[in-house]
């Protein structure tokens, strides 16, 4: 009898170029047929970070999941999840379509060139904390305990500011 390994993953979905929620949507039901959902979290409108022209602010939220791909295996789906939905790779930090990261496996550490687990910059990331908070605030506060205490301060009422650059846009809802 074999068993298949189950992997409870966290996965940052966020998108700043085009019609941002009919992306965010769309990664989320692609998500749904590799994967189960346990949590998604709230939605949030961010800044963006680390960018060297104009751009428009991103969606993101974060998903809590479960798998049996491997985490190998589920960042060759997610790269192939943006393709379909339009992503452009090219220029570090550019505007996109779609931006799928995995942020976390829980039990799992990887140093490879294609992907570091845990997400080497997630601590460092209000976009990232924030809906971390909302799905597995133990891990924010353990990862990033500063920030994530920063946001927990802050009342979370639609269009409240969260962190800097970072609005609190409510529940997700497809």
């Amino acid at each position: 009898m074999s068993s298949k390994r189950i992997y409870r993953c966290l996965v940052a979905i966020g998108s700043n170029l085009g019609d941002r929620g009919v992306y965010i949507n769309a990664a989320l039901a692609e998500l749904e047929e590799i994967s189960s959902f346990l949590m998604i979290s709230n939605l949030y409108e961010t800044a963006p970070v680390g960018t060297l022209g104009e751009q428009g602010k991103y969606l993101n939220l974060v998903a809590l999941l479960m798998t049996s791909l491997n985490p190998d295996a589920l960042i060759e789906c997610l790269l192939d999840i943006e393709a379909r939905n339009q992503r452009v790779r090219g220029e570090i930090n550019a505007a996109r379509t779609l931006d799928l990261d995995i942020l976390y496996v829980y039990g799992v550490s990887s140093k490879t060139e294609k992907l570091m687990l845990p997400h080497p910059r997630m601590a460092e990331r209000a976009f990232v904390i924030a809906p971390l908070l909302d799905v597995d605030p133990i891990l924010a506060f353990s990862v990033s305990p500063k920030l994530a205490d920063s946001i927990i301060r802050r009342e979370k009422a639609i269009g409240s500011e969260v962190a800097d650059g970072v609005v609190f846009l409510g529940h997700y809802l497809k």
